[in-house]
């Protein structure tokens, strides 16, 4: 008899191994809120990481834009044998302020109401921004800062270079002649007059401390603020952004 011949009722079914498909269910509210936390922590992480690297960007930016207007001040005086400031900076010294900051005021006005009174030290006169100085090392376009780069700057040399800000009040070189930090404040610049090869800055010099050199700049930092009342690395003053460091 042939296998195709063998009765029906010799065939027995295979042994079950156990083994049934797997039914298909839908995630419950719990495992979905669960993925959902989980990608949120993930997203605030990345974000953290993000935020935390473009302060560090713009904090070696500013490093970058002090260095290059100190070496501008440095060519200035090399190239003239005299520091880039006006008469009226010269003559507003006395021995109580022996350098001359340009700070948060220009031509004795504030750059903006929320900024601290940074002035020269002991100075109760003529005050001004980094603008005056900017305008001895660059042709402005702004008529008194014109006038200021023919008078003092005769041999029309540009001894620095910024890029423009795009918005008012912006980062970069303002049609004010300022030149901000990335945050969009005025960088403190603080230059030796009398020639004793250290900074007596207007806001420093109350914390005790005196750079040596014959230029200092610094930043309000990320935070954009400066508080006159707390130590040099206290408070506001802890992501202040300084060229001797």
């Amino acid at each position: 008899m042939t296998n195709d011949q063998l009765p029906m009722s010799n065939f027995q079914p295979a042994p079950s191994l156990g083994i049934r498909p797997r039914s298909s269910r839908a995630f419950t509210l719990v495992e979905i809120l669960v993925v959902m936390a989980i990608i949120i922590t993930l997203a605030g992480l990345l974000l953290t990481a993000l935020s935390s690297a473009q302060r560090k960007a713009k904090i070696r930016l500013a490093k970058a834009e002090m260095s290059k207007l100190l070496a501008a001040i440095q060519h200035y005086e090399a190239e003239y044998s005299r520091m880039p400031v006006s008469k009226e900076a010269l003559a507003s010294l006395t021995s109580a302020c022996p350098d001359f900051t340009f700070g948060t005021l220009c031509n004795g006005s504030p750059l903006n109401p929320t900024y601290p009174a940074v002035v020269s030290a002991g100075n109760a006169g003529y005050q001004n921004c980094n603008a005056e100085v900017i305008a001895l090392l660059r042709p402005g376009t702004d008529p008194a800062a014109t006038a200021l780069f023919n008078a003092l700057n005769p041999r029309h040399l540009e001894f620095f270079e910024a890029q423009n800000a795009t918005r008012a009040n912006g980062p970069g070189m303002g049609a004010d002649g300022v030149l901000r930090d990335p945050w969009g404040n005025p960088y403190i610049v603080t230059i030796d007059l009398n020639d004793d090869n250290k900074c007596q800055d207007g806001f420093y010099f109350e914390k005790g401390i005196v750079v040596s050199g014959h230029v200092m700049i610094w930043s309000f930092g990320p935070d954009g603020q400066a508080d006159e009342r707390a130590g040099a690395k206290e408070r506001a003053n802890r992501d202040n952004v300084l060229s001797w460091e």
